[in-house]
């Protein structure tokens, strides 16, 4: 029974992770990251090799 609760915890808190993870990054920057601004926003990436 112990086991059962604490992954309903860990379920309940994964499920708020990502909305504390933009309220955060709104804060920092001043930004507010909405669902359409994701989906109209053109994303470049890049990588490179180190060392």
């Amino acid at each position: 029974m112990t086991l059962s609760m604490a992954l309903r915890l860990d379920h309940a808190r994964s499920e708020r992770l990502p909305m504390a993870a933009f309220a955060l990054a709104e804060r920092l920057t001043g930004v507010r990251i909405t669902p359409g601004l994701l989906q109209a926003t053109t994303f470049s990436c890049g990588s490179t090799e180190m060392g």
